[in-house]
């Protein structure tokens, strides 16, 4: 590690600070273990030359070894013959040790991995080669060179700092770690450029490498006896993982399994290896649907979600509701439910019981709603309480759909059960779990959802659960 503050005539002011702080993230992991053997150099304290800086460089790529990492931080140059990094002695048309001899002394090592990191202006040039256009570079397997700007760029220096130093640290420091706590290279590169804007110093990243080895480690994301579990979690990348509200922390009385499991998925969700399916939430997750590992779940989004940017729900459910708490209970799920994201509109035919409850918490929610008329003289079907309910939801609704029914009977609302499916993209059935009673009950149409491949939401009034079928 090599920091120069002290060049006669153009000091600088931060370098031998970032050798310092890469030394503490370098020479020992997070938990105190030791990584590095590192040999600084830094100036003031030591006479920095050419030949001064040439043979640890040599010593340092002599021997065999795992990996080797090479630091510098100080001035940098370039001119039509490549870049160089400036030396204490530096002089016009001598102006310091060539990057150039850095990769050839790179190339022949004998060591597995070398890793080289400049913090210094033009640090790009470093691999190029002038004689072919001054862009291409040849690199050994097994090199790997990041750079703090291109070469024809200059490395920022502030609050006594190197900016793409400062970066480096904080990525040496967990900031760039995997779920398993390892820093490679590349992941350094990665947060480096992401913190780093487009109209600012660029870093320069040059690899052959066919395996990417820590360089530092951290503490792991999620440790290694939960991520043992994820297997039997999930045989398959494809597999969901089923909960109902038993694995909420809250629930009563405790499912110590269940919730032990919750708590596993949950961090395994913060180390982004899991997705909960159609929900941001894993609490949410618990009461409603399921969870998947997270590289397949873009594609069951999109497959057993449809958001997009418009989501129409559509219920079906029964028109005896049970006592108050029963309705009071079946209000607060829907409203679960449509309080999740993207739902735009909704889908009701304002029958008694369900689809009347469904329509006032649309109104609650500000949500529009439009309405499926499945006959004429629909009104017949109604009692004196739900009509006024009926009439009063009605005109408040964007619009009615009229099925082309004489009158209301069993062909009618099977009719209008049917089209809410077709026209919708999330069905919630509050649903006993029994089958119809009739024909278009609600059994019925959560089977016609099923064989369309609709989604359905079930909310349970018997046992009072939410889950996605």
């Amino acid at each position: 590690m090599v920091g120069i503050d002290d060049y006669p005539g153009v000091p600088l002011t931060g370098c031998v600070n970032d050798v310092t702080r890469m030394h503490g993230v370098l020479s020992k992991n997070e938990d105190e273990s030791p990584n590095f053997a590192c040999r600084v150099m830094i100036a003031p304290g030591h006479s920095i030359t050419k030949a001064s800086l040439r043979q640890p460089l040599e010593e340092l790529f002599v021997n065999e070894g795992d990996v080797a990492l090479f630091y510098f931080s100080g001035h940098g140059t370039a001119n039509n013959l490549g870049g160089f990094l400036v030396t204490q002695d530096a002089s016009r048309y001598d102006e310091g040790l060539p990057m150039n001899q850095i990769v050839t002394l790179a190339n022949k090592s004998k060591v597995r991995e070398v890793v080289i990191m400049l913090d210094c202006c033009h640090s790009g040039a470093l691999g190029n080669l002038p004689e072919i256009d001054n862009t291409s570079v040849l690199l050994r397997e097994g090199v790997s060179i990041l750079s703090a700007s291109r070469s024809t760029q200059p490395a920022v220096e502030t609050g006594g700092a190197g900016v793409f130093t400062s970066l480096v640290v904080d990525a040496l420091s967990g900031g760039a770690s995997d779920v398993l706590g390892n820093v490679t290279i590349a992941g350094v590169l990665a947060y480096v450029d992401q913190a780093l804007g487009p109209w600012e110093q660029r870093p320069v990243f040059k690899s052959h490498v066919s395996k990417l080895i820590p360089i530092r480690r951290c503490k792991p994301a999620v440790n290694a006896e939960i991520l043992r579990k994820l297997p039997n979690y999930f045989l398959q990348d494809t597999i969901e993982y089923r909960l109902d509200p038993s694995y909420e922390p809250d629930c009563e009385p405790h499912h110590q399994e269940h919730q032990e499991v919750f708590g596993h998925l949950q961090k395994l969700r913060a180390a982004r290896l899991v997705e909960p399916i159609g929900e941001e939430h894993m609490y949410f997750a618990a009461m409603e649907v399921k969870v998947m590992p997270s590289y397949a779940s873009r594609a069951v989004l999109l497959a057993t979600c449809a958001e997009g940017l418009r989501v129409i729900v559509g219920i079906a459910g029964h028109q005896n509701l049970g006592d108050a708490k029963a309705v009071t209970w079946i209000r607060g799920a829907l409203m679960k439910v449509l309080r999740r994201p993207r739902i735009t509109s909704g889908l009701t035919s304002l029958a008694a019981g369900a689809d009347q409850l469904f329509a006032e918490v649309l109104v609650e929610e500000h949500l529009p709603f439009e309405v499926v008329i499945p006959c004429d003289r629909y009104e017949e079907a109604f009692e004196a309480p739900f009509l006024a309910s009926f009439r009063s939801l009605l005109s408040k609704a964007s619009g009615p759909v009229i099925l082309p029914y004489p009158s209301p009977s069993e062909e009618a609302f099977w009719g209008a059960g049917k089209y809410i499916v077709d026209h919708s993209d999330l069905v919630i059935a509050v649903w006993d779990g029994e089958a119809a009673r009739g024909l278009g009950g609600t059994g019925d149409v959560v089977r016609y959802a099923s064989t369309v491949g609709r989604k359905v939401v079930h909310v349970n009034p018997v046992d009072r659960t939410i889950r996605r079928l």
